[in-house]
C-alpha cells in the first residue's frame, strides 16, 4: 500500500500526520522496522522505513527515491464547469484513473448555487489522493484556481488545441473535430459546462477566441459523464497507452 506524502522529506527523513498516519497505523497497523511505499503530488516516488509513532506524527527514514520518468504524452486539460458536489466528485475520481493532466475550474454563468456547489479545496486533494492509491497512479492531477470563461481563455491561448462541447446537433461530432488534425499536440484542452450548458455568452467568446465547438451526440449527457467520456475519447485518439 502506498502513502501521500504531503511535505517533502528533509535530511533523509519524513513524516505522516492526518489521515495518512491513521491510515498507516490503523488499518494497515504500520508499527516502528515496517518497509512502506510513498509518493507525492510531483510523482516522486519513495520507498521508507517507518522509525517511531505517536498519536499524531509517524517518522520516517527514507531509504530510497525514484523520480518520474519523463513522459511525451499529449497532456489533457479539462476545463469543468463547476456542479455539485457529488457529481464533482465522480469527475475527479475518474480523471485521476483515466489520466487527465490538470483540471481547470470554470465559474460558468449557469452556476445555480455559487462557486462553493463543488466543496472546497481541501476535500478536492483528498479524493484525489484516494483515487491516486486506487489506480496506481504516481502523480496527483493539478487543479488550477477556479476562473470565469474569459480567463480561461486568456490562460490557455498557448495551447494548439482547445474544444468546447455543445449540444447543438449543426456542430461536428469530436471524431470529425479530430480528424482535422495530424501531429499529436502538446496539450489538448476539453471545455465542459454544466448542466444546463454554457451561455450564448461563453459560446461566442470561446469561438472568437478560436476554440473548436463540439457536439455529443445524439444522446444529452449529464455534466460529470460528459467530461469523462470526452476526456477519455481524447486520452485514446493521441495516447493508445495511457501515461500515469
Amino acid at each position: 500500500m502506498r502513502f501521500f506524502l504531503a511535505q517533502a522529506p528533509q535530511a533523509g527523513t519524513a513524516v505522516l500526520n492526518g489521515e495518512e498516519m491513521h491510515h498507516l497505523l490503523h488499518v494497515y497497523r504500520g508499527r516502528p522496522g515496517m518497509h512502506i511505499e510513498l509518493f507525492d503530488r510531483e510523482g516522486v516516488h519513495y520507498e521508507a522505513l517507518i522509525t517511531t509513532c505517536d498519536k499524531k506524527t509517524v517518522h520516517l527514514q527514507i531509504l530510497s527515491r525514484q523520480e518520474p520518468l519523463p513522459t511525451t504524452h499529449t497532456k489533457i486539460v479539462l476545463a469543468q464547469a463547476l456542479i455539485k458536489s457529488k457529481s464533482w466528485d465522480v469527475v475527479l475520481q475518474k480523471c485521476m484513473e483515466i489520466g487527465v493532466d490538470r483540471l481547470i475550474p470554470i465559474i460558468s454563468d449557469h452556476l445555480a448555487d455559487g462557486p462553493d456547489c463543488a466543496g472546497h479545496e481541501e476535500r478536492w486533494e483528498k479524493v484525489l489522493i484516494a483515487a491516486a492509491k486506487q489506480c496506481g497512479r504516481t502523480s496527483l492531477m493539478a487543479i488550477s484556481p477556479p476562473q470565469k470563461m474569459a480567463a480561461l481563455l486568456t490562460t490557455t491561448a498557448h495551447m494548439p488545441l482547445r474544444f468546447m462541447a455543445h449540444n447543438d446537433p449543426t456542430l461536428p461530432n469530436l471524431k470529425s473535430a479530430l480528424t482535422r488534425f495530424s501531429a499529436p499536440p502538446t496539450h489538448v484542452l476539453l471545455a465542459i459546462g454544466p448542466e444546463g450548458g454554457f451561455s450564448r455568452q461563453e459560446l461566442l467568446l470561446a469561438a472568437n477566441a478560436g476554440v473548436v465547438l463540439f457536439q455529443f451526440g445524439r444522446y444529452t449527457l449529464r455534466a460529470e459523464t460528459a467530461a469523462l467520456v470526452m476526456a477519455s475519447v481524447l486520452q485514446f485518439y493521441f495516447e493508445p497507452t495511457l501515461a500515469r
